[in-house]
């Protein structure tokens, strides 16, 4: 009847077996293509920032909205007595803080010559300050006009981009 073929002894040919050169290039493209992306969060980290904000606090309030719909008050109005609600609740916790931070501060200013004679009183900083020069230092670095600056720009910036 019919002969049976029987196939000779199978060949593995490896798809995946590439050159050192090949390899290498590979690496190199998924390298720069890491770089670019990094350079890209950066050149964009304000506006990532932003919509990052803007996620968290759609998926935080989207249950409180979606049980205000199910109690019949439509979408518009129960999304704006949500953005209402959780500016009151920021107004009020901010009503909350800002004293107490004015008082911590206004003490800090107060007793705060006192305080530092203490610290250069203490045997560990006065170690320190001889061989670095730390107290005069932290002077100078605290007496810089634009401190306020580097230490708020961001966060005025920040501000800025949200509001504006």
């Amino acid at each position: 009847m019919g002969s049976r073929v029987h196939p000779g002894p199978r060949r593995t040919v490896l798809l995946q077996q590439r050159s050192p050169l090949a390899i290498g290039f590979m690496f190199t493209v998924g390298a720069l293509i890491a770089i670019a992306l990094a350079q890209t969060a950066l050149v964009a980290q304000h506006i990532l920032i932003v919509i990052m904000l803007a996620l968290f606090l759609a998926l935080g309030l989207n249950p409180v909205v979606t049980w205000l719909i199910s109690k019949g008050l439509p979408r518009g109005a129960a999304v704006v007595t949500v953005v209402f609600g959780a500016l009151a609740v920021f107004a009020l916790a901010l009503w909350a803080i800002i004293p107490v931070v004015i008082r911590q501060l206004t003490t800090l200013v107060t007793d705060g010559p006192v305080l530092l004679q203490q610290t250069r009183n203490h045997p560990w900083i006065r170690d320190l300050d001889e061989r670095f020069d730390v107290i005069s230092r932290l002077v100078a670095a605290l007496s810089d006009p634009n401190l306020a600056n580097q230490l708020f720009g961001g966060v005025l910036g920040a501000g800025q981009v949200v509001v504006g």
